[in-house]
């Protein structure tokens, strides 16, 4: 029998990890895992019996709006079991979250997706990222730091931190961090495979940054202070992608940009939405 949706408890994790391992076989297990044990995620399911089928997951997060930080609750990894799609359950866990959202009094949600018209359907809209594309450097004006593992960064959180609230607090949908919230996302990170460095210049840390080198690209998942000096100390690629636009990774020539329509965005107090919006969000690992 169909029952639910209702939030799991800890004895449902694991079959809550199976059914997201069947519905998405390229993922790893491992990656929902340790999501779904996070104190600040709450995980809703609709069961057959007492087995998961279909799910959701709701993420505690505040960003940066306008200048302010504003709580918002992020949904992720919807998945169906392959043999239950097409009977309208990942709909109808969707409405149980937006509900919650509005009960609990969440001014904003925001997910990510490449089936926007999909999600259309419960009030979110496409906002319009910019990726600016800027040549690798081959002149340094700094020292770098390498990272080989998240425990590698942890004297250096608080400058990072400072660089990067800084930067986000003048754009919008920007994940505000603390030191916990950081470095959680870091060991997911570098424990799949990413990598760090950060500049320093005059004894103080000017940059930083994580990515990834696939072929001649440079993907940035985060990063924050001065961006095309920080390319010139990775040593490989061609070409480095950050996810924003060229006002934020600070430079104005020899640079391309494309869109990314990915980021979806329900506002549920529409009276603090601006007209002209400045998109960023770096993200190291989903929510």
């Amino acid at each position: 029998m169909i029952s639910g949706p209702r939030f799991i408890d800890k004895s449902e994790v694991e079959a809550v990890v199976r059914l997201l391992d069947a519905a998405f076989d390229k993922t790893p297990a491992r990656y929902f895992r340790r999501k779904l044990i996070e104190p600040d995620s709450r995980t809703v399911a609709i069961f057959d019996g007492d087995v998961p089928v279909s799910t959701l997951t709701l993420y505690d997060r505040q960003v940066w709006y306008d200048g302010s930080r504003l709580k918002m609750l992020g949904i992720g990894d919807v998945g169906t079991h392959p043999d239950y799609r097409g009977k309208g359950l990942a709909s109808k866990l969707m409405r149980f979250a937006v509900d919650y959202i509005r009960e609990q009094g969440y001014p904003l949600s925001i997910l990510f997706t490449d089936i926007n018209s999909y999600y259309e359907r419960f009030g979110y809209t496409t906002v319009e990222k910019l990726f600016t594309v800027v040549p690798i450097s081959t002149h340094s004006k700094g020292d770098f730091i390498r990272f080989e593992g998240a425990e590698a960064v942890v004297p250096y959180l608080k400058p990072m931190l400072e660089l990067y609230n800084g930067m986000a607090s003048k754009c919008d949908y920007s994940i505000f961090r603390d030191e916990e919230l950081f470095l959680k996302e870091l060991r997911w990170f570098f424990d799949d495979g990413g990598e760090g460095l950060a500049l320093e210049a005059d004894g103080k840390l000017t940059a930083y940054g994580f990515f990834r080198v696939t072929d001649d690209d440079v993907v940035f998942f985060d990063f924050a202070g001065d961006a095309k000096e920080l390319t010139s100390g990775i040593g490989r690629g061609k070409k480095a992608f950050f996810p924003a636009d060229p006002s934020v990774v600070g430079v104005d020539e020899d640079v391309t940009t494309f869109t990314d329509t990915g980021m979806m965005v329900l506002w549920v107090d529409k009276s603090l939405r601006k007209e002209h919006e400045r998109p960023f969000f770096a993200l190291l690992d989903g929510f």
